[in-house]
């Protein structure tokens, strides 16, 4: 499984780590600055770059780590591939992506709402990261986030 990280902040910094070191493929990161892209990229050992329209188009799962201010705007940015796309903003809805990407959830909080393989997927990469994983539906994350 090849992953693309957009974004390269704490967050996706340690995902993206964290990922890696469980043997997931980490096929490039973007961020909008040369230097935070350039700098997690070589810790991962793979390209980056800071131009949105020069991401890998063949990436099975997209992670869109970044601010909740400019997800959206980002997310307008990217050309539709046919990658499961996630994203790791809490107070955003899954809907951020409708109308931009075919494929799209979140990873843990949208588990139930996946397909099986992503499914098998997440609940490896979970284990792996945390102790805690917890499946929770659109109603539960509505309670929990007041959206």
């Amino acid at each position: 499984m090849k992953i693309v990280f957009i974004g390269a902040g704490n967050l996706a910094t340690r995902l993206s780590l964290a990922m890696q070191r469980v043997g997931m493929q980490i096929g490039q990161v973007y961020s909008h600055t040369e230097a935070s892209a350039r700098q997690l990229a070589t810790r991962l050992g793979c390209p980056w770059t800071n131009d949105l329209s020069a991401l890998q188009e063949d990436g099975d799962l997209y992670v869109f780590s970044l601010k909740d201010t400019v997800l959206s705007d980002v997310i307008s940015k990217v050309k539709p591939n046919n990658g499961m796309w996630v994203h790791t903003a809490g107070s955003m809805p899954m809907s951020v992506f409708e109308g931009y990407a075919q494929r799209f959830g979140k990873p843990v909080l949208y588990i139930r709402e996946c397909i099986r393989i992503l499914i098998d997927f997440i609940e490896r990469l979970g284990m792996n990261i945390s102790e805690c994983l917890y499946a929770c539906s659109q109603l539960c994350r509505q309670i929990l986030f007041d959206l």
